[in-house]
């Protein structure tokens, strides 16, 4: 582990040093992102400031940067999180306003909106449902994502399926179920790519810090033994 062995960039202790929330991810194959969080507040308006750190996109600076906020206005809750990329330098704009179990969503990136949403939930016992039309400006097509979820005693599942005005489908199907407090397997089917995924999340062995360990079965390789990604997260 040679590479993030190195002296971490000046920029970025001096960051760390006055920000309020950190994480740090260590994940293999090798790579660190460090996650900063700094609430701000200007004549009485709040709101959070962001940075990312990913070793493997950007070594010397932030892979990124943003401020988020939300204030009530009336029925509806406003929030707002602008972005700006130093890998691509572009910078984006994402919009929404929530009105009971409705959020309207808009998503601009530099001057020009890119994508236009309307995301309603409905939740019936243990049955939970979620209609998103949505509008692709730039690509001038409209999609409509359905969710559907069962959550029982010790599982929970789900399906997902994405239907575009160009006659394009995809859905997938997962399944989710605590192993014990704080341990949480789980596995999700893509028919049309015809993959397995399956992740492994334990909160529970070392306080303070959570182990994920996830890999992808595909079916056209099953005799190959699959990569396992294992990343470790904590906050400081």
């Amino acid at each position: 582990m040679p590479a993030l062995r190195r002296s971490p960039p000046l920029f970025l202790l001096c960051i760390a040093a006055v920000c309020r929330g950190h994480k740090l991810e260590l994940s293999s194959p090798l790579n660190a992102k460090v996650a900063l969080l700094q609430p701000f507040e200007y004549k009485g308006c709040k709101a959070t400031l962001l940075g990312n750190y990913d070793f493997d996109s950007k070594r010397c600076f932030l892979k990124d940067a943003a401020a988020a906020g939300s204030a009530p206005v009336g029925p509806a809750k406003l929030a707002y999180k602008a972005t700006y990329n130093f890998v691509k330098s572009k910078a984006s704009l994402a919009l929404n306003g929530k009105v009971g179990s409705t959020t309207l969503t808009t998503n601009i990136e530099g001057s020009k909106p890119v994508k236009a949403a309307v995301l309603h939930t409905l939740n019936a016992g243990r049955f939970g449902l979620s209609l998103e039309p949505a509008w692709l400006i730039k690509a001038k097509s409209g999609v409509l994502s359905t969710t559907t979820t069962y959550s029982g005693d010790k599982h929970k599942v789900g399906a997902t399926i994405d239907a575009s005005l160009k006659g394009e489908l995809s859905y997938d199907v997962s399944y989710e179920r605590p192993l014990s407090s704080g341990r949480v397997a789980s596995a999700t089917v893509v028919p049309q790519k015809q993959k397995l995924a399956l992740k492994y999340v334990d909160a529970r062995s070392e306080p303070g810090a959570t182990w994920t360990a996830k890999t992808t079965i595909a079916a056209s390789n099953l005799l190959r033994l699959p990569a396992v990604e294992v990343s470790r997260v904590w906050s400081f």
